[in-house]
């Protein structure tokens, strides 16, 4: 079960810094504020998971009287509220973490660069072609 866990994190790790954020700053300083998050966070859901977990289980099994079913129902629960206070947690962490780094170019080479590039995907521009037009008629 746990190596499992860490391979599942160990992917996850990976698709969100390249995925999801695009991050490009260092990948071992990332490596180490993710593991210490993911360390925090998983000890600090399991604190939490012992204020509100008895609760619910005693409310749909016993005071309601659903019985294996209220079981059923207050496991869903619980890994609902696990799985929101999770990304709640997370997300605003990984925005730390995966940051993007703004790399400063030449803004001269950098615009020719792109004007280049557009010019090979669209010879004729919008302007041009209707310039264009215009000269025909």
């Amino acid at each position: 079960m746990q190596i499992t866990l860490l391979i599942a994190t160990v992917i996850n790790f990976f698709l969100q810094r390249n995925v999801t954020s695009k991050s490009n700053t260092n990948v071992w300083r990332a490596a180490a504020w993710y593991t210490v998050a993911y360390v925090v966070l998983t000890f600090g859901a399991a604190a939490l998971q012992a204020l509100y977990k008895t609760p619910i289980y005693e409310l749909l099994m016993i005071t309601w009287r659903m019985g294996a079913t209220g079981e059923a129902v207050a496991d869903v629960v619980t890994m609902l509220i696990n799985a929101l206070i999770s990304c709640a947690v997370f997300f605003p962490i990984f925005k730390i973490i995966f940051r993007r780094e703004v790399v400063v170019v030449d803004s001269h080479r950098a615009i020719a660069s792109e004007l280049s590039g557009l010019q090979k995907r669209w010879p004729r521009s919008g302007w041009q072609y209707c310039i264009d037009k215009d000269e025909r008629t």
